[in-house]
């Protein structure tokens, strides 16, 4: 069999479609999280240092 014939068979069953999109939602979510600094410690860090201690 040609590789790429398989290759294209092969990601264009749907549950390789469905998995794609997930996995493409949840790194969109996750980097959505990060960027909200409520929910990310590594940018909300900064923040923390900054408030006063009254």
């Amino acid at each position: 069999m040609d590789p790429k014939k398989t290759l294209t068979w092969f990601f264009s069953l749907p549950s390789v479609r469905y998995a794609q999109i997930f996995i493409v939602m949840a790194f969109d979510l996750l980097t959505l999280s990060n960027l909200y600094p409520k929910h990310s410690s590594y940018i909300a860090r900064p923040f923390l240092l900054w408030q006063d201690n009254q």
